[in-house]
């Protein structure tokens, strides 16, 4: 497949059904890989405000932004993206350990640190409000068993 032509594909559906989800994802998949990181974010932005009620979209959405925020060299706003979705969805296992790959790639310890700190505080109290979220007690075991480790995690590799 032409990427060239695929993006002008998308572009052109994405022009004439603009709330369209599949193809504005297909269309920033598509810019993200022809190194148009700048266009893939626009469009990202956009499938964000769009799936704002479908909070399995906005996580996959959110963490697309933060790569290619990384990608751009914006670690910061992509730390802050990851961050402001963690903080409203505190149990959000694939964002957690988004931001603590993150920090790892940075080589971070004392960010990861209190990353883990945060997330812990944050799934206490996210437990103490709905105590029987087996989600939340997995990411909790996940946030204590690395914040035990954090230097180690640090050393892994992607």
């Amino acid at each position: 497949p032409d990427p060239r032509r695929a993006e002008i594909a998308f572009t052109r559906a994405a022009t004439l059904a603009p709330d369209h989800l599949p193809s504005l994802e297909r269309l920033a998949s598509v810019l993200r890989r022809t190194g148009e990181r700048h266009k893939a974010l626009r469009v990202l932005m956009r499938i964000h405000e769009l799936s704002g009620n479908d909070p399995a979209a906005q996580e996959r959405c959110v963490m697309e932004v933060a790569q290619t925020l990384e990608d751009l060299g914006d670690v910061v706003d992509a730390e802050r993206a990851l961050e402001s979705h963690r903080r409203e969805h505190p149990g959000s296992a694939a964002v957690i350990g988004a931001l603590t790959q993150l920090y790892a790639r940075q080589n971070a310890v004392g960010a990861l640190v209190l990353h883990l700190d945060r997330c812990a505080i944050s799934l206490r109290e996210a437990l103490e409000r709905e105590p029987a979220s087996p989600e939340a007690w997995q990411a909790l075991v996940d946030v204590l068993d690395q914040r035990g480790r954090p230097v180690a995690s640090c050393s892994r590799g992607p």
